[in-house]
């Protein structure tokens, strides 16, 4: 059954709300619980006496402490035998009250006391048990000599050899003598809880009850160990990641069980303290993480909810950080996991509500299995803590929790896997009922297989024939080659083009059509790379050595598993020939339009200032005998007419030869061009020259005609009072800059559309000069020329 989304955000929000509840209240509960146990201490008189002594009879084999004891806390741990056993301190114990004593995770030192004496009839073997995985336990007996005491000592972070007795348990032997009080001292010190129920044993008494619990323990273990070895075996041969997980979680839980009984400390590790001491809680901490991860592999969680999948993971790591903690104090470490395993069970927990309100039918053994043993476990570890009391949930619950654990995860593993068969059966089944509508339809499908390859096939044949009179009626030149240039095929065209008879072309050389033969050679080196090679107006030799143009394109093609060359020709002689008429006509109307143009330059500057010079000769004489000082201003306006005429005449001589342009020296010719420009505008033009170069003949007739450009423009349009040509030339460049000071223009508007700045423009870059034009209104025009001198032109 589907749940919708909201809901379902509203059940994780409302576990997660739960979580965080249950850590506070268990953070306020421990502080409450050990101020409690503070005042009743306080409360207590101090007893100079020790209260409720035990007494040993042969009726009874077993004594628990807890009611007989006197407890004295150490905060420092820096008390001695002695100083516990001087009136000073002695005073300060106080009578237990508790049956298992259990301070919670502290840092101070307890030591407890108890009196005892032996009343048996008959001598017997007495032992003292310590059932606490505590860290360091120092037990004190009365020496032979008054006052005196032996003292043994024996913990988690010592060596297994340490013991008194090798046993799992902490055994210490009591020598009591008959019908004597004797006063044991205990001192206990742990990072871990601090728990220490002791009981006083006969010897007979203590192996009944390790018969008892060794049988216990065979059984939980047998069933971890059988449940571990089966699961194993199932990973290796389903290779499922769930069993992976749960493998480990078995063995981590097996590993923890050992720690906590002794059987580690002392058949894995007995040369070990530290190790053996924080044993218990790493295993504990891999086996919440295994949990985890296998609830993430058993579940769905990343694909159906995401979130709660993410949730798992960082709760993951977190625990993954508090593992190099219990290296440095056991005690602080174990508080986070605390709270991690409380929100851990939560999230698992959680995990399986929603997988079986969806309807995943695994889930329900999944919840079942972890409700039963979460809930052992993390109520054992609240008695760890004195959160609740160390009798309220016993060990031997925990380990049934285990065995019901193992058993149920193992029925969800075996649903999933029943439920995975039962699908892959309804799967063949499905499979099987459509296989006659798959053969029906496999069988359709080569009907029109069938029909589509012969209507294939037919088109095949239809493009082949078209192919075939497309190469025979082509009017271009189409044949193929060998590599080694043997004509294997040609068309009609390519037999009328190059004067052969069809059936005499095949087997001729390529190479009688070439005049160049390494041309030739050059154009197989660049088929062979791969290339298609088009060369275009290709000269080549028909049979009878006349010559025409073509454009022939060439590549090379893989027939018939052998590579061969494809060429097509194209005779373009008509349209070379058509082009040369075009061209020689055009030249024609150039020619035609320049000498247009000096007319209309001879009639607008030379023949008006002759005109004008002939008016003023006629005149001269007349003025001369009236007004002679006006006269002689007139001779010096007719001898300026007469030069600029001169000048002018010689510029469009210039330009009639232009091989005159390419003898002359650039700076002369620019003189004798602002000379002419001067006399037609009555402007002033300024010409420096510095330095001297021989220049390229496109070179130099390139630079005459931007500067005759930029002049015309200057006279033309910019009404300027004053002009000047700058010339340099050294042997690494030459610049060249025409300017003036009239009213300039906006290069942004009129560099682009101007006809004759694009033309100085195209005139610079044909010769590689560079270019640059600045002008702004009514500040004048500059046009800048720079080209890099050539050596060795």
């Amino acid at each position: 059954m589907n749940i919708s989304r909201t809901r379902l955000q509203n059940i994780t929000l409302l576990i997660f709300l739960g979580a965080i509840l249950l850590v506070v209240l268990f953070s306020l509960l421990t502080p409450v619980r050990i101020f409690a146990r503070e005042n009743a201490v306080t409360r207590s008189s101090p007893a100079l006496q020790i209260s409720n002594p035990v007494t040993l009879i042969s009726e009874q084999d077993v004594y628990p402490l807890g009611l007989h004891l006197e407890i004295l806390e150490d905060k420092d741990g820096a008390w001695t035998i002695e100083d516990v056993t001087s009136p000073e301190i002695s005073q300060q114990f106080v009578p237990s009250q508790e049956e298992t004593p259990s301070f919670g995770f502290t840092k101070s030192t307890y030591w407890a006391r108890f009196q005892v004496m032996d009343m048996a009839d008959e001598p017997a073997r007495w032992l003292l048990s310590v059932d606490a995985n505590l860290f360091f336990i120092d037990v004190y007996t009365p020496a032979s000599d008054p006052g005196q005491f032996q003292a043994t000592r024996t913990g988690m972070a010592l060596p297994f050899n340490a013991r008194e007795i090798e046993h799992p348990r902490f055994l210490f032997n009591l020598p009591l003598d008959a019908a004597e009080d004797s006063t044991i001292y205990v001192r206990l010190e742990s990072e871990s809880s601090m728990s220490f129920p002791m009981t006083i044993w006969s010897a007979e008494a203590l192996a009944k009850d390790d018969l008892n619990e060794q049988l216990l323990n065979g059984f939980i273990y047998g069933v971890l160990l059988i449940m571990l070895g089966y699961n194993l075996i199932l990973l290796l041969y389903l290779k499922d990641r769930s069993y992976s997980y749960y493998v480990l979680f078995l063995f981590f839980l097996l590993m923890g069980f050992m720690v906590d009984d002794g059987f580690a400390h002392r058949y894995l590790w007995p040369g070990q303290g530290r190790i053996n001491a924080i044993g218990g809680q790493l295993f504990f901490v891999l086996a919440i993480m295994s949990a985890l991860k296998f609830t993430t592999a058993f579940l769905p969680t990343k694909e159906d909810t995401p979130r709660l999948h993410k949730a798992i993971n960082i709760l993951v790591i977190a625990l993954i950080l508090t593992l190099p903690v219990l290296w440095i104090n056991i005690g602080v470490s174990a508080r986070f996991t605390l709270i991690l395993t409380l929100i851990a069970y939560i999230l698992v927990v959680s995990a399986g509500v929603v997988f079986w309100r969806r309807g995943y039918r695994p889930a329900r053994y999944f919840l079942l299995a972890w409700l039963l043993l979460l809930s052992s476990l993390v109520i054992f570890v609240l008695s760890l803590f004195d959160i609740l009391p160390p009798g309220f949930f016993g060990e031997a619950g925990s380990q049934v929790g285990i065995v019901v654990l193992t058993l149920t995860l193992s029925l969800a593993l075996a649903d999933r896997i029943s439920i995975y068969r039962r699908e892959k059966e309804l799967a063949q089944q499905k499979l099987l009922d459509k296989q006659e509508e798959f053969a029906e339809s496999l069988r359709q499908a080569n009907i029109s297989l069938e029909k589509k390859f012969e209507e294939r096939t037919q088109e095949l044949s239809f493009m082949q024939a078209q192919i075939d009179m497309l190469f025979r009626n082509s009017p271009l030149a189409i044949g193929t080659a060998s590599l080694d240039g043997q004509i294997l095929s040609a068309n009609a065209a390519m037999a009328r083009m190059f004067g052969y008879a069809e059936e005499a072309l095949i087997g001729t050389n390529v190479a009688a059509f070439y005049s160049d033969l390494e041309q030739r050679e050059k154009i197989m080196r660049r088929l062979q790379t791969g290339e298609i090679v088009q060369t275009q107006t290709q000269q080549l030799r028909r049979q009878d050595g006349s010559f025409f143009y073509a454009n022939v394109t060439e590549s090379i093609l893989e027939r018939e598993g052998q590579e061969v060359i494809l060429g097509v020709v194209d005779d373009i002689s008509d349209h070379i020939a058509a082009e040369q008429v075009l061209q020689e006509k055009a030249e024609a109307e150039a020619v035609a339009a320049e000498r247009n143009r000096i007319a209309n330059e001879l009639h607008d500057s030379v023949t008006q200032a002759l005109y004008s010079a002939s008016l003023i000769a006629e005149a001269l004489p007349k003025v001369w005998e009236k007004q002679p000082e006006e006269a002689i201003g007139s001779l010096e306006e007719l001898r300026a007419l007469t030069q600029g005429a001169q000048a002018e005449m010689r510029t469009l001589l210039l330009e009639l030869r232009p091989g005159e342009l390419a003898g002359r020296k650039l700076g002369e010719l620019l003189r004798q061009l602002t000379n002419a420009m001067a006399a037609r505008s009555e402007l002033p033009i300024s010409v420096s020259v510095a330095g001297d170069c021989q220049l390229p003949t496109d070179v130099q007739i390139a630079l005459y005609r931007i500067s005759q450009e930029a002049l015309n423009n200057i006279r033309k349009h910019a009404r300027a009072d004053r002009a000047w040509v700058n010339l340099k030339c050294d042997h690494a460049r030459l610049t060249l800059r025409i300017g003036d000071n009239g009213r300039g223009f906006d290069l942004a508007s009129s560099q682009v559309h101007h006809l004759g700045l694009r033309i100085m423009r195209e005139r610079a870059e044909a010769i590689g000069a560079y270019l640059a034009i600045e002008s702004q209104p009514d500040q004048g025009t500059e046009v800048k020329v720079i080209w890099q001198v050539i050596e060795n032109e």
